[in-house]
């Protein structure tokens, strides 16, 4: 048989705010759990209730205990309903940071991408400059040595 118990002690902390600490008596005996676990857990209670149903103390199902203990001692059951909203809420924000965290992938991979092709278009741009300096090349080395034969026709030295 599986236990498992949530224990909230909570009381005010001041005007606005109220302290929470929550154990989670599971398999791996007493923790003092923060935010996350505790939605964690509580969702993974929730989902062992809806799963299961009602369960009872000595039957081959797990065994589910979840009680909330204020300041003032007073004792009572958490609202299945507003464990599935913090299930959900804990999905939803794990979600959300999963989402964040694809989304600035996808931008670096898009700038990475945007600069590559930056680059492409830069090295094309050379590639068509250096080929037609390479066909202009034969007939500008052409026109040279028509320039080079006709001075050194005119310059030839008188042996008289």
């Amino acid at each position: 048989m599986t236990a498992a118990s949530v224990v909230f002690l909570g009381g005010p902390c001041c005007q606005n705010h109220v302290w929470i600490v929550a154990f989670y008596a599971g398999s791996s005996g007493l923790e003092e759990l923060n935010l996350f676990d505790i939605e964690y857990k509580v969702g993974k209670i929730l989902k062992l209730i809806q799963n299961n149903g009602q369960v009872k103390n000595g039957g081959s199902s797990p065994m589910i205990n979840m009680h909330f203990e204020t300041s003032d001692g007073t004792t009572g059951e958490l609202d299945p309903a507003k464990l599935e909203i913090t299930g959900l809420k804990h999905r939803l924000a794990s979600a959300t940071a999963e989402n964040e965290v694809l989304h600035a992938k996808y931008s670096a991979a898009l700038q990475e991408a945007d600069t590559a092709n930056e680059h492409n278009k830069e090295h094309s741009a050379l590639i068509k400059v250096h080929k037609l300096h390479d066909n202009q090349a034969p007939a500008h080395m052409e026109k040279l040595e028509e320039q080079f034969t006709t001075l050194r026709l005119r310059w030839i030295p008188c042996t008289t």
